[in-house]
């Protein structure tokens, strides 16, 4: 299957799907935090599963409680050492 680029998050009864996936940063029982196109997608919560992740479709399934969703982007290394220099 052809992997995806559309980001996308779906939570229904205890089941996450994200699409979009570029990589996965962490997985544990309490946190499933990944890599998009810009940015990062953190989950928080308890019970977390991962079903199926599949990195060519750029998917994952999962189940448990989700209490926290955030989104946060992906700082410029360059930009930082250019301000260094500065």
């Amino acid at each position: 299957m052809e992997k995806t680029d559309n980001e996308r998050l779906e939570l229904a009864s205890n089941r996450i799907f994200i699409g979009g996936i570029k990589a996965v940063i962490s997985s544990s029982d309490k946190l499933i935090a990944v890599k998009l196109q810009n940015r990062k997608l953190t989950l928080e919560g308890q019970d977390f599963n991962v079903d199926k992740l599949s990195v060519e479709e750029g998917t994952l399934n999962a189940t448990g409680k989700v209490n926290c969703v955030r989104y946060s982007a992906f700082a410029d290394k360059q930009s930082f050492f250019r301000r260094l220099v500065k």
